[in-house]
Parts: structure tokens; sequence; C-alpha cells
């Protein structure tokens, strides 16, 4: 979902808020979550910008063409390794 809103035009920045800051604010939970304060779940994802020409396509089965791919390499949750990909390098 986060790379059809960059192949929409949305602001890398302004994506990483939608998904995480946002929500967090809606639940009642923004010093718990949707952040990287001191105090706060030690809930992560790192993710690896790859430029190269993609496909996507709507709930109405319409495509569209972008550019830009978001690749899960980690992820954190509670502080815990619990996802990471081969080729990422822990070291």
């Amino acid at each position: 979902m986060m790379s059809k809103l960059m192949a929409m035009g949305m602001e890398l920045t302004d994506i990483i808020r939608a998904v995480t800051q946002t929500p967090a604010e809606l639940m009642g939970m923004s010093k718990e979550i949707g952040t990287l304060m001191t105090g706060a779940w030690a809930d992560v994802a790192i993710l690896r910008v790859e430029n190269c020409p993609v496909v996507f396509e709507d709930a109405k089965m319409q495509t569209y063409r972008g550019e830009t791919l978001l690749c899960p390499q980690m992820t954190i949750k509670n502080g815990q390794v619990v996802f990471f990909q081969n080729k990422f390098n822990l070291n």
C-alpha cells in the first residue's frame, strides 16, 4: 500500500506519518505506538527503497504504473526481531 501511495505522488514522509503517527493518534495511543520516542513500544519496520518499474492494481482491478517499491527488510516487534530478509545485514 505504501508503494501505491508513492506511485500516486505522495511524499515518503507523508506516507510514513499516515501509517504510523496518524493511526496512533486516532487510537489515542500516540505515546505508545507510531513513534520512536523513548518509552514507546519498540515496534519498527525497516524498508529498502527499490527503484524499478512496477504495476499496481486497485480494488476495481484497474492497473497503474509506479517506479518505486518499498521492500520490507526487517521487522522488530516489542524490541525483538521477528522478520528479516536473508540479504539484510544484521551486523
